[in-house]
């Protein structure tokens, strides 16, 4: 039985598809462009990535994290994340920048 629903749910979200679509795996959207493959972040990644800098700087400015976590969660997204690093870098220099005020 549940591996009946289990296989309906897989393959409802499954299908083979032209790799002219664009379609999204891990938070980064794919597409081909004069054959190449372009990945761009998602804006939800984005959202997340704010979002979760925000949470941090809530967390330090109230002393529930130590500072060394709060810089080193801000700047692994920095690293982690294959992109174009300015929108990255415009967030997490706000966060920081909100700190240093603090």
């Amino acid at each position: 039985m549940y591996l009946n629903l289990f296989l309906i749910y897989l393959l409802q979200k499954t299908s083979i598809s032209n790799l002219n679509n664009v379609f999204s795996f891990l938070g980064y959207r794919f597409f081909i462009k004069n054959n190449k493959t372009i990945m761009i972040i998602r804006k939800e990644s984005l959202n997340n990535i704010n979002h979760k800098v925000k949470r941090n700087n809530y967390l330090y400015k109230n002393d529930r994290i130590s500072f060394e976590k709060f810089f080193s969660s801000s700047i692994n997204y920095l690293y982690t994340y294959k992109c174009s690093k300015v929108k990255l870098r415009r967030i997490i220099n706000t966060s920081l920048n909100n700190v240093e005020s603090y």
